[in-house]
């Protein structure tokens, strides 16, 4: 049993829901966890939902507690099955390239018969990308700076690629071979962290 948050990418600015899933869900009446999220890249706006399992269960969010959202649902019958338990509305508040973990914690977790079965966890994340849909220095699409978009870089500079200005990190108004190695830097620190 896993209790997943989403992984998504939005525009700056932009409005984005997060879903949290229950992965093969087996005989859970209730359950508290939390999602803590850097609140300079993302911050919950409006009402957080009820995930689709949830349909008879009683649920409650708290979003009021900047870098950290609780929820938690309880129902006298166990949950079964794979499906959403809460879906989290978030506004993109910080910068094309920032980025953010959806950690998650659970605090309680029981069955009916209140024993507490094990849960596995995965974390999620929002990456805020440009208008193009890419984030800087990502050629890929993937949402990270890698050796590959260095390359990509490198490859539009000597006119192999057409121009991508989302890899135009030094802002020179061309993917130069500069840009190149911003790319690289970036990629290689992001390895040794």
């Amino acid at each position: 049993m896993t209790l997943q948050a989403g992984q998504r990418r939005v525009p700056a600015g932009g409005l984005v829901l997060v879903p949290v899933w229950l992965i093969n869900g087996n005989n859970v009446a209730n359950l508290n966890f939390d999602v803590r999220y850097d609140a300079s890249v993302a911050q919950p706006e409006g009402s957080i939902l009820r995930g689709n399992l949830l349909d008879q269960a009683l649920f409650s969010a708290n979003p009021n507690e900047s870098g950290i959202v609780r929820i938690g649902f309880a129902q006298t019958s166990g949950v079964f099955g794979t499906g959403t338990v809460a879906l989290i509305p978030f506004r993109a508040v910080g910068q094309a390239g920032d980025r953010t973990s959806l950690t998650l914690d659970v605090t309680t977790i029981n069955n009916p018969d209140g024993a507490a079965p094990a849960i596995d966890l995965i974390y999620g994340e929002i990456v805020i990308v440009g208008p193009d849909g890419l984030a800087p220095g990502d050629c890929d699409g993937d949402g990270r700076q890698t050796v590959a978009d260095a390359m990509c870089a490198l490859e539009i500079s000597v006119g192999l690629r057409p121009p991508i200005m989302a890899l135009d990190l030094d802002v020179s108004g061309d993917v130069t071979s500069r840009d190149a190695v911003l790319i690289l830097q970036q990629a290689l620190a992001s390895i040794i962290r």
